[in-house]
């Protein structure tokens, strides 16, 4: 627990807090991004999905090691729901509603979906010491669309989703600061990754096609198949395992005040 000062008292920085702060700020910014987007252009397709817009729960800023689990595009992501999509509604409360969507999906069990039970063995493992591991990594997209309840890579206003998606992903990166990413989209999505980060610094190619280790900043990735591909299992076995293992600044508070403000002071 850190402290800072308050109109001359002396306060508490908690995990709560440190969530509704991070929380709005990221809001925010996928408000900037959104109204930078042409999205009417890019709904004129109505085969595109709703935007899907991660959000961290409570138990992330209460694991030591910040995780993040990074899919293709949830399929037919709020298609008749979405109010961004289905009324260009760009207002903050559209924003945290969206977030508030997936962050209660994200609750739930996994059931058949061979990303979802992944993305929660990792969470449990890697996150291990939060209060509720099961939903402590962030989920996140490598694009924020689907088409045709699939990837949006043959749809027709492609390019706008794709740069809207490479923003929202940076951001969320650049916000949420996590210490590990687990990219769960498989080799022949590696184009966009490098496109999304192209600052990247590869560390090792420890099988190639199927594990990739990588830094984006001061995040650590691995990049390995998607669950759905039948023989993935072993690759992101290996890539959860190292992941567990990892030590690179892990067990420090990124998110602690008093990198804004002297303890105390």
């Amino acid at each position: 627990m850190v402290t800072r000062r308050v109109n001359g008292f002396i306060a508490k920085v908690t995990d709560s807090m440190k969530y509704d702060d991070v929380k709005e700020e990221l809001a925010q910014a996928y408000v900037d991004i959104l109204k930078k987007s042409q999205l009417s252009q890019i709904y004129i397709d109505q085969d595109l999905s709703g935007i899907f817009l991660a959000c961290p729960s409570e138990a992330y800023f209460s694991s030591s090691k910040k995780l993040m689990v990074i899919g293709q595009e949830t399929r037919s992501w709020r298609n008749s729901t979405c109010a961004i999509k289905n009324y260009n509604d760009l207002g903050k409360g559209a924003i945290l509603e969206s977030m508030r969507v997936v962050n209660n999906f994200n609750r739930r069990k996994p059931g058949n979906s061979k990303f979802r039970q992944r993305y929660k063995e990792a969470s449990i493992r890697i996150c291990s010491d939060s209060p509720s591991p099961s939903e402590a990594a962030v989920w996140a997209n490598q694009f924020c669309i689907s088409y045709k309840g699939g990837s949006p890579i043959n749809c027709k206003s492609f390019d706008l989703v794709k740069e809207m998606s490479y923003k929202l992903l940076r951001t969320q990166m650049s916000i949420l600061k996590p210490d590990i990413a687990l990219f769960f989209t498989g080799s022949g999505r590696d184009r966009f990754v490098k496109e999304c980060f192209p600052s990247y610094e590869t560390l090792k190619v420890f099988e190639p096609r199927r594990l990739w280790g990588f830094k984006v900043d001061e995040t650590t990735c691995f990049r390995t198949n998607h669950p759905r591909w039948g023989q993935s299992s072993s690759y992101i076995d290996q890539a959860i395992e190292m992941a567990e293992s990892h030590n690179n600044r892990l067990h420090s508070d990124r998110f602690s005040a008093a990198s804004q403000f002297q303890t105390g002071a």
